[in-house]
């Protein structure tokens, strides 16, 4: 639940490349639309942190007259999550059949248990 609600919060900060690319298919300039979605993530950011009840970033966004994606596509596009963790999914496979093979060939490494440090 607490990673749910974090990815939620931080999914669209971590989506501008996509909102970017999505603006400029709409056919607004690629320069004009990395200045609104920069200046709108900044504001919603900084409201965050000081703990204000502003609007979100797709709120700010969605009332940009500027700005050609409206709330619902913004949301669609944040809704493709498996699109936004591009190979994740395949280096964590990776890893994991790193350690197995690890474990398989020392057991007694698997085993260890360090000592505290205090």
């Amino acid at each position: 639940a607490v990673i749910e609600k974090e990815l939620l919060e931080e999914l669209p900060y971590l989506s501008t490349t996509r909102l970017l690319m999505a603006a400029v298919q709409k056919g607004i300039g690629r320069e004009t639309a990395h200045e609104i979605i920069s200046e709108h993530a900044r504001k919603s950011s900084m409201s965050r942190r000081e703990g204000l009840d502003n609007k979100s970033f797709v709120e700010l966004l969605d009332s940009d007259d500027r700005f050609p994606l409206k709330e619902q596509e913004i949301n669609e596009l944040f809704s493709q999550r498996e699109i936004l963790i591009g190979n994740a999914s395949n280096q964590v496979q990776s890893v994991i059949e790193k350690i197995a093979e690890i474990v398989t060939h020392r057991p007694l490494a698997a085993s260890y248990k360090p000592e505290p440090l205090i």
